[in-house]
């Protein structure tokens, strides 16, 4: 979950690569210190199992909120409040499907072809 390189990352990658591996280098890299386009649009013919995708933009509060005890904490909660106040299902609503969102729209990485779901980290108020 939440993973996938930017296509700037990538070519960063490779430059680093390449520098500590006593690679040649094209001037233009050194000069920029990452690796061109060119060298990208070649790698991804090179990996027809790579497509560049827009991943689901994830907050990490609730990358890092979601796990077995907190979800356990939260329906143990639903559980107590329709108990209390008598809530009929019809009467809770799912917020979260409103459409409003906190969240930064992240750039396009690299992930595998056919992957349904490529989550990326944003920083969010």
């Amino acid at each position: 979950m939440n993973y996938g390189l930017s296509t700037k990352s990538t070519r960063l990658l490779a430059y680093e690569f390449a520098v500590k591996n006593n690679k040649i280098c094209p001037s233009s890299w050194i000069e920029n210190k990452i690796a061109g386009i060119d060298w990208l649009q070649s790698f991804m013919k090179r990996q027809p199992e790579l497509s560049l995708r827009t991943p689901e933009a994830t907050s990490f509060a609730r990358s890092t909120a979601f796990n077995r005890h907190t979800v356990g904490e939260f329906f143990q909660n639903l559980k107590t409040v329709r108990n209390r106040y008598k809530f009929d299902p019809y009467c809770i609503y799912n917020v979260d499907e409103t459409g409003l969102t906190t969240v930064q729209k992240p750039v396009k990485v690299l992930a595998g072809k056919g992957s349904k779901q490529v989550g990326r980290i944003t920083s969010a108020k």
